[in-house]
């Protein structure tokens, strides 16, 4: 038995349950695609990262669904509170919504 391939569309896609982990990777590929040099690369998967975990951290699923401005704003407030620099905050909030505008560029 012959089982096609199918190619899935993002509109064909349930957002909500894609894990963020993934995304964080095709953003990656986006921007390696887009010939970002690799120290930017790798300076957004570190400014990312940390989001990731948070959500992890407070018992919800590291998904889509859960990338929203109420999770965001806790996940500064995390991140002042374990004294961090206000640059790196600042980085940390610019990464966010870079990968924000990605998102929505992607449909």
């Amino acid at each position: 038995m012959r089982v096609e391939k199918i190619n899935t569309h993002w509109e064909d896609i349930d957002m909500a349950h894609l894990e963020l982990e993934k995304l964080l990777l095709h953003f990656e590929q986006s921007n390696k695609a887009e010939g970002k040099s690799p120290k930017t690369v790798i300076w957004y998967r570190e400014m990312l990262g940390g989001f990731t975990k948070f959500i992890l951290s407070t018992g919800q699923e590291a998904v889509l669904a859960n990338f929203n401005a109420t999770s965001v704003r806790e996940f500064i407030i995390h991140e002042q509170g374990r004294a961090l620099s206000p640059f790196t905050i600042q980085a940390k909030i610019r990464a966010l919504k870079v990968f924000s505008s990605w998102l929505h560029s992607e449909g």
